[in-house]
């Protein structure tokens, strides 16, 4: 007859190595949801619900609460990591359904790539509100002696096509971008920057959009900010841009982009940036705010930032708003002001932060207001008109 023994220490080492390895992820679980944003992934978690006995709140809460513990479930990033990849080097695919692996390593947002291949349209109704909003809001700028500017920055597939999938193709020659810069032109007033074709053309001196990041590279925001230097000269004649010429270019390694976030590599895919010297940040001063005000969680991505030159060629303050884009132009724009000021709303603008503008305003006196968007943040219209918040 055999020993029994040694059968009875394997199973036990098995239940007990099945129990360690059932318990140690909920060791690491964060119940408590005290994180909001997956740096691996680059977006926002899922949070816990609240307990209610309302009778919809008890239908949705299993749903919700496996949502909120399927992102926060132990060992999850190095799951994801293990996962990525597995996916991106063992089968040459995007690990995730929101990243377009391209030619010789680029990446692409895929809800991006949607209206580029013209799957995603405006409709007419949505041209209309987004007509009537801006055209309400600068108005109302005017009415205080502001100009305005709506600053676009083109899609990274817009300027680089050539290393999309050979599968990714436009199925129409006019983009949705088009239509709506049309309406906003012929019909509202208001001043649009499309800055498609100076990034097109900027390819030529280097990269103006990172390899492995949704943004432009900082070529791409010392050009986008001469550019718009350029357009406000029309209005103020002593805004001049500033030469390339003068600058120092070099090539710095670094992790990944935003995209390599997105597929929980981005320390292992690198990106060789283009950097542009010298910045605002060597030339011009921090400053404070002249309106003081509780910022709420959530309602800005990041605290609002003031920059002042002793060396600007004029005596005027610029107001910026937008998305990630204009946190670029912040790198190179300031020195062409006397003041900077900018502010990192939540995209889509919040009631609350169209609430503040007025006050923020009368507390500036900016002469000049810039909203910087990025094209794919055109496909629906969140902008509400100033004047309803002013009174």
């Amino acid at each position: 007859m055999s020993n029994p023994k040694p059968l009875k220490f394997a199973a036990a080492l098995l239940t007990v190595t099945f129990l360690v390895a059932l318990v140690s992820p909920l060791t690491q679980t964060e119940f408590a949801g005290s994180a909001k944003i997956s740096q691996e992934e680059n977006r926002n978690l899922n949070a816990f619900p609240c307990w209610s006995w309302e009778g919809k709140a008890l239908d949705a809460f299993p749903a919700g609460f496996e949502a909120a513990f399927n992102d926060r479930f132990g060992f999850r990033a190095l799951l994801v990591r293990w996962h990525s990849r597995l996916m991106l080097h063992g089968l040459g695919v995007s690990p995730s359904e929101e990243v377009i692996v391209g030619k010789q390593g680029w990446l692409y947002l895929a809800n991006s790539l949607r209206a580029y291949r013209g799957v995603k349209k405006l409709s007419a109704k949505q041209t209309e509100e987004w007509v009537t909003v801006l055209k309400a809001k600068k108005e109302w700028l005017a009415s205080r002696n502001i100009r305005y500017l709506l600053v676009v920055a083109p899609n990274k597939e817009e300027i680089y096509p050539e290393y999309l999938p050979s599968s990714i193709r436009p199925t129409s020659k006019e983009q949705f971008l088009d239509s709506i810069l049309a309406r906003l032109g012929a019909e509202s007033g208001v001043e649009v920057l499309d800055l498609r074709e100076p990034m097109r053309r900027g390819k030529a001196l280097g990269p103006v959009y990172d390899r492995t990041d949704t943004h432009w590279s900082e070529l791409g925001m010392f050009l986008g900010s001469n550019e718009i230097v350029s357009r406000l000269h029309q209005w103020f004649p002593a805004l001049q841009p500033a030469p390339l010429a003068g600058r120092t270019l070099a090539f710095q390694d670094g992790p990944g982009g935003d995209l390599t976030g997105m597929i929980g590599l981005r320390d292992e895919l690198f990106e060789n940036r283009i950097t542009v010297h010298p910045k605002a940040s060597e030339t011009c001063e921090p400053a404070t705010l002249r309106l003081q005000a509780q910022w709420p969680t959530g309602e800005l991505k990041a605290t609002p930032i003031v920059f002042e030159s002793r060396e600007a060629g004029c005596d005027l303050t610029v107001l910026i708003t937008g998305d990630s884009f204009s946190a670029g132009l912040m790198q190179y724009l300031p020195e062409h002001f006397r003041r900077t000021v900018r502010l990192s709303p939540s995209i889509p603008y919040s009631p609350w932060f169209q609430s503040l503008m007025p006050r923020l305003i009368d507390a500036e006196k900016p002469d000049i207001y810039l909203d910087v968007l990025v094209a794919r943040h055109l496909r629906r219209p969140f902008m509400e008109a100033l004047p309803p918040t002013a009174r």
